[in-house]
């Protein structure tokens, strides 16, 4: 849970906090008040070149083309946030189902749309009527195949199968 700094309630997230451009902003704009506030009571013309100099640095909230280690605080945090968004909020790209039945024991090979073999799993189900055996296996997976080795001898067999492919 996020803590608050003592003398400008300046927010402090914690490690397993999101990170929220909103909070980031609201700090920007009370430190930008503030020392706006001061140079303006101060009205010392060596102290403004300093404030300026803190002022660049931090930035503003529209900074961009920074990366993680250059460019402003606004730019690297705005270069942080752009990297995040990038982060696929579910593990799973796409899953395809379907079935095949018969009685052979060759492959049986099924069209299915592009995936990444490496990147996938392939899940094999048997449904048979009688009672003879009806081994299936995965034969092979290419980008857009699946090869089913079925060992039935019986035309009630139905192999349903699923494809899962992962980000």
């Amino acid at each position: 849970m996020a803590t608050y700094t003592t003398n400008y309630q300046l927010k402090k997230p914690d490690q397993e906090d999101f990170f929220d451009i909103t909070d980031a902003n609201q700090n920007m704009d009370t430190l930008d008040a503030e020392l706006f506030a001061l140079a303006s009571a101060l009205g010392d013309s060596q102290i403004q070149p300093s404030l300026d100099s803190i002022i660049a640095t931090l930035g503003t909230t529209d900074n961009t083309g920074g990366s993680q280690t250059s460019g402003t605080v606004m730019a690297k945090l705005n270069a942080i946030q752009q990297k995040i968004s990038l982060i696929p909020t579910s593990v799973v790209k796409s899953i395809q189902k379907g079935s095949v039945s018969g009685d052979t024991t060759n492959s049986v090979s099924v069209s299915i749309s592009p995936v990444n073999p490496q990147k996938s799993i392939v899940l094999l189900n048997n449904y048979n009527t009688t009672s003879v055996y009806c081994g299936t296996y995965l034969s092979s997976l290419s980008s857009n195949s699946l090869y089913i080795k079925m060992a039935a001898t019986s035309d009630r067999t139905i192999t349903s199968w699923q494809v899962i492919e992962f980000y």
